[in-house]
């Protein structure tokens, strides 16, 4: 989308001459969200830091790898600068919905999930090269940053990799299983060389709770093979993209309850990496 559409669209200034630039001009903003390309996230969010912004909304997943994820982290604590990365699907109001009648079950007992690509949308995809070869982290990861927020993190699991793709040589086809922090035992699958799609199921003490495709809740009752669609009031959901409202307006108005943390982030990304097989 063009400069001059997008301020026909939204009636403001539109600059284009980079984060410098902009800051050169226009002075400092307190609040900043970041949307730029992958490689770009850290870079741009470090010149707003440095310049004194000091709450960020950033793109996921602010980083393409551990290190320079630290990185941001070790300037935006230097500088008292909150980032939050912005995990969309946390915002759905089939997630929202999920979360609130799983803790009013008795909490997770276990979980499964899929982050299977699809290579025929990946390939013609526009994003850079780098992208592609870390795509469980420049992609994949909101599902498994959604299985985990409703789940707990991982404190003991085994994971396993295999085979390879020309913009994903590293593998192409993940299991492992362990459990999280909250004692839930969770298993995952994906194989980006075979038919699958993204997907989180959760097990209550109740309830099943499928996730599939993420945007849909549906459940199946204990004693019961019935899987049933729960009906949602997905009004922002339908107006925007979504997850997107509701995350910026938590960000705005300073509800860190459902955003991901810059130090989370940090400590996930080297599950990521050992995940897909890049460390």
């Amino acid at each position: 989308m063009s400069c001059a559409l997008i301020q026909s669209e939204v009636g403001k200034k539109v600059y284009s001459r980079g984060i410098e630039d902009y800051l050169g001009k226009c002075g400092t903003p307190a609040n900043a969200i970041v949307a730029v390309s992958f490689e770009n996230l850290s870079k741009v969010s470090i010149s707003l830091i440095n310049a004194g912004t000091r709450n960020i909304l950033l793109e996921k997943p602010g980083a393409l790898s551990a290190s320079e994820i630290s990185d941001l982290l070790n300037t935006a604590e230097s500088k008292g600068c909150q980032v939050w990365i912005a995990y969309n699907r946390r915002f759905y109001e089939s997630v929202q919905y999920a979360r609130a009648m799983i803790a009013a079950d008795g909490g997770a007992l276990s979980c499964t999930f899929e982050f299977t690509e699809w290579p025929h949308k990946i390939v013609p995809w526009t994003a850079s090269d780098e992208a592609k070869e870390r795509l469980v982290i420049s992609n994949s990861s909101h599902v498994i940053d959604l299985a985990f927020y409703l789940c707990g993190n991982p404190s003991q699991w085994t994971t396993y990799h295999s085979g390879g793709l020309p913009w994903h040589p590293t593998s192409s086809a993940f299991v492992g299983a362990g459990i999280t922090d909250s004692g839930v035992l969770f298993s995952y699958h994906a194989n980006w060389e075979s038919q699958g799609r993204w997907g989180v199921e959760v097990c209550s003490p109740k309830k099943r709770y499928i996730l599939r495709p993420l945007e849909t809740l549906a459940t199946s009752s204990i004693g019961s093979i019935d899987v049933n669609p729960v009906p949602l009031n997905s009004m922002y959901d339908a107006t925007y993209k979504p997850g997107l409202y509701l995350q910026t307006a938590a960000f705005l108005r300073g509800d860190e309850t459902m955003l991901c943390s810059l130090e989370h982030q940090v400590k996930m990304m080297p599950i990521y990496e050992k995940l897909a097989g890049y460390a």
